[in-house]
């Protein structure tokens, strides 16, 4: 169809829409910038830029939230100009259109975006692959797709599509309906093909079906990663619809082993074997990346990596592996206090962030009790931006790191979101007040009971309520609701976002149990100041 015609037929249909009463997300915008938003894609043409859409991304999708009413409205603009040849931002539109779905829209006509599964732009049928156009849908396009750089997304799409309509995890296949059974007979006969690349893409797609296969194609994994001449070809093909370029082999090795990540011995045979393989291929790029996938798995071992320990102090003299290396100690724990020394004259990247870190570290693993609060402490003071420096360190401390409460309160106080959240926790930590740090918590908490999908520092603030044995009265009020609400308290697909949502709920019935209020006293004592603590002086009294 001719540009000129869809843009002169878009505009006198927008000039029939009646506007009144419909709302936006950001209810405070006018609901007539959706249809300035649709004008200025439609005059742009082929001129159009993803800025363009910009605008129609906060108007009109849910982002967590109830979907704007305005959404159901501007739905067939945008398909509209999605389907558009002549539009110069398609694929940015059909992005759009993924955005937009929701439950609260499935009865509105979406023929016209399922349709764009079988554009004649391969761009935009890779885009498309990410709408919900269900496995049906999806099959019927299988059948005939034949460039590959859709070919895989498109197979992945399948996977994750029959996932969501097969029956529930426990059930077998067989109660899964006629299109979610023949998706898994696609995936079985890909996994059994010639193309090891599609392969690979199958065990990715099939993860989410059956969690073991990926650990029962370990051998094949392995061929597929180890292949030198295969290297160039994941970067021709491999793309998804979520990131505008292709993956490398390496970024896939990353995503591979996650697959792996409920088989801790797999996981580990996994990231060794690849060392091994490298090594004897001279492949540098995929020895770097099973490298450092080991170092997270011993982040994951905790105290049973300690025999590491004699072959991994040397590493810290490297600025590529040091970081890494200190990681492990970490997680080893005590144990690990014959490290740190290696560990304050470690070398690393001339960062703020990394020199806090060894401060951090060197405290971690057994420097002297007093004088640890420091080390982590002063790190902070030193922070340029308060929020920056290592607060959450002196939650360890209890008490011991009081005398830096001013600064955890100034950056609490200077700083948004996970930051803000840190300071108020640490700050609860080191002095035992719940003001203000409970006003904080009902920030992260409030906001889940009005549709909010903040569900990762929902849960740091659940633990935190939890710790503290107290929540205020308006934190009851908002868990009451969503205890009462029936969705899923996760942004995942897929099972993962059963579980989440499992763990939340939990979370919240503990919460739920703490106690009431305590009386506290009055009086508040001061804390020492840091300098005093540096030079050694002790303040009588009770912190």
């Amino acid at each position: 169809m001719n540009g000129a015609v869809v843009t002169g037929a878009l505009s006198k249909a927008l000039d029939a829409v009646v506007w009144d009463g419909l709302e936006t997300r950001p209810e405070t915008d006018p609901v007539e910038d959706v249809a300035r938003a649709l004008r200025r894609l439609a005059s742009a043409g082929t001129e159009a830029v993803e800025e363009d859409c910009y605008p129609l991304h906060s108007l009109v999708t849910r982002d967590g939230c109830e979907t704007p009413s305005a959404a159901a409205v501007a739905l067939p603009f945008v398909i509209a100009l999605a389907a558009d040849p002549a539009m110069g931002v398609r694929v940015d539109l059909v992005d759009l259109l993924a955005a937009v779905h929701a439950p609260a829209l499935a009865g509105e006509d979406w023929s016209g975006a399922w349709a764009l599964l079988a554009d004649p732009e391969p761009t935009v049928r890779r885009a498309a692959t990410a709408l919900p156009a269900g496995v049906a849908r999806l099959l019927e396009r299988w059948r005939v797709e034949a460039d590959p750089t859709v070919r895989l997304p498109l197979l992945l799409a399948l996977g994750g599509a029959a996932s969501r309509e097969a029956a529930p995890a426990e059930a077998a296949p067989a109660e899964a309906g006629e299109p979610a059974r023949e998706a898994r007979a696609v995936l079985a006969g890909v996994l059994e093909g010639d193309d090891p690349v599609l392969r690979l893409a199958a065990v990715h797609a099939s993860a989410e079906l059956d969690r073991e296969l990926p650990v029962r194609q370990l051998d094949r994994l392995i061929e597929v990663f180890s292949d030198l001449a295969l290297r160039p070809r994941f970067e021709s093909v491999w793309y998804t619809p979520d990131i505008e370029t292709p993956w490398t082999r390496e970024d896939l090795v990353r995503s591979t082993a996650l697959l792996l990540g409920h088989d801790p011995e797999a996981e580990l045979s996994f990231a060794v074997r690849l060392v091994e393989s490298a090594r004897r291929s001279g492949d540098g790029a995929l020895c770097r990346e099973a490298l450092d996938l080991a170092w997270r798995l011993l982040e994951a071992w905790g105290e049973d990596a300690l025999p590491a320990l004699p072959d991994l102090i040397p590493l810290l003299a490297d600025t590529w592996t040091s970081i890494d290396v200190m990681r492990v100690l970490l997680a080893i724990g005590p144990a690990a206090a014959p490290a740190v020394p290696a560990v304050l004259t470690s070398q690393v990247l001339d960062d703020p962030g990394n020199h806090r870190f060894v401060a951090r570290t060197a405290a971690r693993l057994g420097a002297d009790r007093a004088e640890a609060p420091c080390l982590v402490g002063e790190a902070v003071i030193r922070a340029e931006e308060p929020e920056l420096g290592p607060i959450g360190g002196l939650c360890e401390f209890g008490r011991d790191a009081a005398p830096y409460a001013q600064r955890v309160r100034f950056a609490m106080e200077n700083s948004t979101h996970w930051p803000r959240l840190t300071a108020a926790i640490t700050l609860w930590e080191i002095t035992g007040r719940v003001e203000p740090t409970m006003r904080v918590l009902e920030e992260f908490v409030l906001p889940i009971a009005d549709g909010g999908d903040g569900f990762r520092l929902f849960g740091d603030a659940l633990r935190a309520l939890i710790r503290m044995g107290e929540i205020s009265p308006a934190i009851r009020e908002a868990l009451l609701a969503v205890r009462q609400s029936d969705r899923r308290l996760s942004a995942e697909g897929g099972y993962p976002m059963v579980l989440r949502d499992q763990e939340l709920r939990g979370l919240i019935e503990e919460a739920m149990a703490c106690a009431a209020p305590r009386a506290r006293p009055d009086r508040q004592d001061t804390p020492q100041s840091h300098s005093e603590v540096i030079s050694g002086r002790r303040r009588s009294g009770t912190v």
